[in-house]
């Protein structure tokens, strides 16, 4: 699931869509180190749409000690992340990168069922 978040602007001035995605790893996580040194952690998570039923798939990813914490998920994972959405091109097709600023992987879920369950 994707919810929108309020406009943001990055530090050009250029306004970026914000928002919030929580679902389930798709595969197990990636990492990476880039040129100047920077750990990347990447993971598939697919954002639907209740009204339409459309999927999006979104590569959650986080830099640094954020990478390192998103790495570490697995297939099947609850991922919630709140961040930017990136769009880019790539051989003549659209990938969505979703940049996290705050993410939790494996966390239970809490719902009224269970939360009204005795212990």
């Amino acid at each position: 699931m994707f919810i929108n978040g309020l406009p943001d602007c990055n530090r050009e001035g250029v306004q970026q869509k914000t928002g919030l995605i929580c679902g389930r790893c798709a595969k197990d996580a990636q990492i990476f180190t880039s040129k100047s040194g920077t750990v990347i952690g990447s993971v598939s998570v697919a954002a639907y749409n209740k009204t339409d039923g459309t999927t999006v798939w979104m590569n959650v990813k986080g830099f640094g000690s954020m990478g390192r914490a998103i790495a570490s998920a697995s297939k099947g994972d609850p991922i919630i992340a709140v961040g930017r959405v990136e769009p880019h091109d790539y051989e003549g097709k659209v990938y969505i990168d979703f940049i996290a600023e705050w993410a939790s992987v494996g966390a239970q879920r809490i719902d009224a069922r269970t939360a009204a369950a005795p212990p």
